[in-house]
């Protein structure tokens, strides 16, 4: 049950990626639409933001980072059966490894009426 719970805890968008400038600009934009944001800088400190907030409605990551890249953060949260439903939109300025089945991409520079637009499909 409490893991049910924390599953429901916040409903806000987490963003990853490695570039200060990129997660400073983002959740500016996305706060000033209403949003929660909660950002990390690598795979693997998103899954302590996951441990500690629950699931977010929806992970922005970046496929290219250090410590934990973006292909290996999506394939540990479709590994895990408490993760796995996590909705996830990748993003890369010029990477061409293979995703992880059905997972999104979109190309940097991103557009802020992208990003708005796949937020607003999956958080509401």
């Amino acid at each position: 049950m409490a893991g049910a719970l924390r599953t429901l805890a916040m409903h806000y968008v987490l963003l990853v990626d490695d570039d200060d400038g990129i997660r400073e600009s983002l959740t500016q934009i996305l706060e000033d639409e209403g949003y929660v944001v909660r950002t990390a800088e690598h795979g693997q400190r998103a899954l302590e933001v996951i441990a500690r907030e629950g699931h977010p409605c929806l992970a922005l990551v970046d496929l290219m980072m250090p410590v934990m890249d973006g292909v290996e953060l999506i394939e540990r949260l479709r590994a895990d059966p408490e993760l796995a439903t996590v909705p996830v939109v990748a993003f890369t300025g010029g990477s061409r490894v293979a995703l992880p089945g059905g997972t999104p991409l979109l190309r940097k520079p991103l557009g802020s009426e992208v990003i708005l637009r796949e937020i607003a499909r999956h958080c509401g």
